[in-house]
């Protein structure tokens, strides 16, 4: 709405005899000035979207021991039934150690007015599809509800409230919120609501947000309305995801990453247990070791090759990992168990070593000493008065070798001494990376060519072979080779494949089969025309999603 003052200003402009155009322009910024104030776009055309969110709002509240409550609500249009499919089953995650999850209602309002309610019985409890092999590892659950009556012109509505009973760390608390990018969003309200005496560290860089003071508390409110769906190239899509990764809303009340990193070092330490069976297990791989590196080395390959990996986030259902001589007995772990068990072997052989913090895709933000910024834990040891970089998740990784995704990045040490706090992971790797392709064959005379082919590698090119054929059954190399051999341009017959040294990360990893092809060029009655050589490159390195979750 525009302030009827803008008309008296605007008869002042008309009586100066300003040129039209510059009328027009002050016109146009006393219009507009009000909505640009509220952060307002102009609305996007809709309509043959699947599904348009008319309202979705989340209200967040914490009390100074870290406990809290979070509340969302929704109201979405189904305008065609591709909507019906994305929203007819809805999910709700939440960890079932710290929280307590509420679905207050979900309902279908109709066109006439009708309302359908959907029964409590339409609400099933699971674990995620990546914790089915190992639900225990994490308290992570999602509850799943189909939506009775939803069809194409309805209205969906749905509320939960989501009680945070335990804190994670005992009298802090910190948020992280991203606005939809890929969804049609009418208006999306977002609240935090704070104690006012509590110091914290908020950042939202390109989203404004209002301040309101009641009372002892403080309320924190962003509104962003008419949300266009993203319809960048997916890959070009991916690229940004990957290039920024920043969350649009960050709070903490972390003071410093020293704080971050004794929280963590205290929460972890109490579970590297050094009891009789770790010590019986250090011992034996360590029998007849000359030095502490090599005595680091093979209590490394142990945890890395032995010790079944699950792939969790960090921070999914916990942070606290199960105790060394627990994760030691089953067999598997998350990052955080498995770097557990490494620490209490390692110092069973007198080597100490520490917890890291890091995240394998985003860049760390340093002003916000947040948990929320890491996805995963490795290890580093002090050995001989270095620093040695471990990650036994990637179980045939070369000992000392952390993967790309993970070089050069600032990461947090957890520890109570003076090393805890940010520390920058090594930028080069101890083993070369290198692929080499060697092809030994002949043409017949009838167009036809027989090769023997022979890869080697080293380096992450090693770890990425060695994971595809140690995860593959043997009686499905062959079809596992012709896709590899396709991507380096051979179309044909596969046989008499090998794989060697394919456990032993020391050494590099060979692949050698046998290549046939009919037809590989035509024979004419005078001159020959050869296909040119397959192309010997291999597609360029490019940063992962996070591979687990600590």
């Amino acid at each position: 709405m525009v302030n009827p003052d803008c008309f008296f200003y605007l008869g002042m402009l008309k009586s100066a005899q300003m040129p039209k155009s510059i009328l027009m322009f002050f016109f146009w910024l006393l219009l507009c000035l009000p909505a640009l104030a509220q952060g307002t776009r102009p609305a996007a055309d809709n309509s043959q979207e699947a599904a348009l969110i008319q309202k979705l709002a989340t209200h967040v509240r914490y009390e100074n021991d870290g406990t809290g409550v979070q509340e969302t609500s929704a109201v979405i249009l189904m305008q065609s039934q591709a909507g019906v499919e994305r929203y007819g089953q809805l999910v709700f995650g939440y960890s079932s150690a710290t929280e307590k999850l509420t679905v207050d209602y979900v309902r279908v309002r109709k066109p006439g007015g009708e309302v359908i309610d959907t029964p409590a019985a339409n609400a099933q409890d699971f674990a995620p599809e990546v914790l089915r092999s190992a639900p225990m590892y994490s308290d992570y659950r999602e509850r799943h509800i189909t939506v009775a009556g939803l069809r194409p012109g309805d209205t969906l509505e749905y509320h939960t409230t989501n009680v945070i009973a335990t804190p994670l760390a005992a009298g802090e608390f910190w948020f992280e919120h991203n606005f939809p990018k890929h969804i049609a969003v009418k208006q999306m309200r977002l609240e935090v609501d704070v104690p006012k005496e509590r110091e914290l560290k908020l950042k939202s860089p390109n989203r404004k947000y209002t301040t309101t003071d009641s009372g002892d508390r403080r309320l924190y409110t962003w509104v962003v309305e008419n949300i266009a769906p993203d319809r960048k190239d997916k890959d070009d899509a991916e690229e940004e995801d990957d290039n920024d990764e920043t969350p649009d809303v960050q709070l903490t009340t972390f003071k410093d990453w020293q704080q971050v990193a004794h929280w963590y070092a205290k929460l972890q330490g109490e579970r590297v247990i050094v009891d009789a069976s770790i010590q019986k297990k250090a011992a034996e791989l360590t029998k007849g070791a000359a030095t502490q590196q090599e005595k680091a080395q093979r209590l490394y390959d142990y945890v890395a090759r032995d010790i079944r990996y699950v792939s969790l986030s960090f921070g999914v259902g916990r942070f606290q990992p199960h105790a060394a001589p627990e994760v030691m007995q089953g067999s598997y772990g998350d990052c955080k168990d498995k770097h557990t068990l490494l620490s209490a072997l390692l110092r069973a052989a007198g080597i100490e070593s520490y917890p890291v913090l890091i995240d394998s895709s985003r860049k760390l933000d340093e002003e916000i000493p947040s948990p929320a910024q890491f996805d995963h834990v490795i290890t580093i040891a002090r050995i001989d008065k270095d620093w040695v970089w471990l990650d036994a998740t990637a179980e045939v990784a070369p000992y000392a070798l952390l993967l790309y995704p993970l070089r050069d990045k600032q990461a947090v040490v957890a520890s109570t001494t003076e090393i805890g706090g940010l520390r920058r992971t090594p930028a080069t790797t101890p083993t070369k990376t290198q692929i080499l392709f060697f092809l030994d064959g002949k043409v017949s005379e009838t167009g036809s060519m027989d090769s023997t082919v022979a890869i080697s590698a080293t380096g992450d090119g090693a770890v990425f072979l060695r994971m595809a054929y140690r995860g593959t059954s043997q009686a499905d190399w062959k079809k596992l080779t012709e896709y590899y051999a396709v991507g380096q341009g051979l179309r044909g017959d596969i046989s008499e494949v090998q794989v060697a040294e394919l456990e032993d990360t020391a050494k590099p990893f060979h692949l050698t089969y046998k290549f046939h092809q009919d037809n590989y060029f035509t024979v004419p009655s005078t001159a020959a025309t050869f296909f040119p050589l397959p192309p010997l490159a291999l597609p360029p390195l490019r940063k992962s999603k996070p591979q687990e979750q600590l």
